[in-house]
């Protein structure tokens, strides 16, 4: 059972406010398996009674607290953050959201120990959240403590201006053997420690890696071509990681070394299904669009945002895309129009 109040945006101040919400939630305490208090705020009052509700939800797995201290003072949001987090039980929580709140750095010493006691967490999603290279270390310190490394599948840090923080992340997070997805975008990280966060992940298998906004040189693209051949990867976006020509050379020539298909003992098949692959706002020019041609030819496509580059045309690669059954975003205003439709639809949806 998922108790949502999502999208609402209210914002709750008083214990009266929320005593309707608090009646249903102890009512079916036993039931509520997944909380959304996304995009409403919570003011210390209002939090000490609800989740105290929440704390008697003894089968809750799934927490998303997005946006819920928009607008509060820091000192207000601390004693909403920290009885929150003394109300949940870590050990049992699979997915935990709390992104796009002003944590920063200074983590409560509860918050400290609540990470450390996420062993069977699959998705932490902390992003946008002021973290900064200190605040990631932190986290990843407190994830680093767990005994059981297998659990975690999702991961996503972005925009938390993190620079060279990264370092740190890959030499812990490469231990997280089941990772799937990773989100590190818009983190202004440079070429050189991208690449030393790159290297830690030779060992996994991810589905998706979003690199948006951080530098990617000439041996980070290598790299990414390489874990192409063996990962199995469906969604990896590098906008805005000034890609030149010699980049994408370096990322066709070892992702076209292997043709992604394999077989498996007792004769079965696979190929990778469609993927989608963000190359916008970089500096491919026509020269570029030659070295895809062959990566395209190897590999199945499911869309391809090639808009704000270098090149003047790129409708011939355009037109066998489509054939082909690929979307292809070659202006942004593309992209725009299809985020707009998808928001339209989760309105619809609410």
């Amino acid at each position: 059972m998922i108790f949502s109040l999502a999208g609402h945006k209210k914002r709750y101040m008083t214990a009266e406010s929320v005593k309707n919400h608090v009646s249903y939630i102890s009512f079916n305490s036993k039931k509520i398996k997944e909380i959304n208090l996304s995009d409403n705020v919570f003011y210390p009052e209002a939090c000490d009674l609800l989740f105290s509700a929440i704390k008697k939800c003894t089968n809750l797995k799934k927490v998303t607290l997005s946006r819920i201290f928009s607008g509060l003072q820091p000192e207000v949001m601390q004693k909403s953050f920290k009885k929150i987090i003394l109300c949940l039980s870590a050990p049992t929580l699979t997915h935990f959201d709390i992104s796009q709140n002003a944590i920063s750095c200074d983590f409560p010493e509860c918050f400290v120990n609540f990470l450390k006691q996420l062993e069977n967490l699959r998705v932490i999603r902390i992003d946008d959240c002021g973290l900064g290279a200190i605040g990631i270390k932190v986290l990843f310190e407190c994830l680093n403590t767990l005994k059981n490394k297998k659990n975690l599948e999702v991961i996503d840090i972005s925009k938390n201006r993190i620079t060279k923080g990264a370092h740190s992340v890959g030499e812990i997070i490469k231990d997280f053997v089941n990772l799937e997805e990773i989100y590190i975008q818009y983190n202004n990280i440079d070429g050189d420690t991208l690449v030393s966060f790159l290297k830690n992940l030779a060992k996994l298998n991810l589905t998706k890696l979003d690199l948006r906004d951080n530098i990617l040189n000439l041996e980070g693209c290598a790299l990414l071509g390489k874990y192409f051949v063996t990962w199995d990867l469906n969604d990896l976006r590098l906008s805005d990681c000034l890609i030149d020509d010699e980049c994408l050379k370096a990322f066709t020539s070892e992702a076209n070394a292997t043709k992604n298909e394999c077989f498996f003992a007792g004769g079965f098949y696979k190929r990778l299904i469609g993927m989608t692959l963000d190359l916008s706002n970089n500096k491919i020019s026509t020269e570029g669009l030659e070295y895809l041609k062959d990566f395209f030819e190897n590999n199945k496509m499911k869309k391809i945002l090639l808009y704000n580059n270098e090149f003047d045309d790129c409708s011939a690669i355009k037109e066998e895309l489509i054939k082909k059954g690929c979307e292809v975003c070659d202006c942004e205003s593309e992209e725009s129009s299809e985020v707009c439709d998808s928001l339209v639809k989760k309105m619809e949806a609410l």
